[in-house]
C-alpha cells in the first residue's frame, strides 16, 4: 500500500508551483483523502518550500478592473449603434 507521504511528496514534485491546498485539491479529486494541513506537515518535515506567490492581481483585483473594462466598451458600443 502505498503512503499518503509517498503521494504528496510525488505530486508535489510534478507540480513544484502547487502549494499545499492544491495538493490536498488534487489528490482529493483523484479520492485519496488528505487532510491540507496533513499535507502541510509533510511539506515541512521533508523540507518542501512553500510554492512562489504569483505577481500579478489577485482575483478580485483583476475581476474589478475587467468589468471596468467591460463597463467601458460597453458604452462605446452603444454610442456607436445610436444614429
Amino acid at each position: 500500500m502505498i503512503s499518503a507521504r509517498h503521494v504528496v511528496l510525488r505530486t508535489v514534485r510534478e507540480n513544484e508551483h502547487w502549494d499545499h491546498r492544491g495538493v490536498g485539491g488534487e489528490l482529493a479529486a483523484l479520492g485519496v483523502r488528505v487532510a491540507s494541513s496533513a499535507v502541510w506537515e509533510i511539506f515541512k518535515r521533508h523540507g518542501v518550500e512553500p510554492a512562489p506567490r504569483h505577481l500579478g492581481p489577485g482575483w478580485a483585483e483583476f475581476l474589478r478592473s475587467k468589468a471596468q473594462a467591460d463597463r467601458g466598451h460597453g458604452s462605446v458600443h452603444r454610442r456607436l449603434a445610436r444614429p
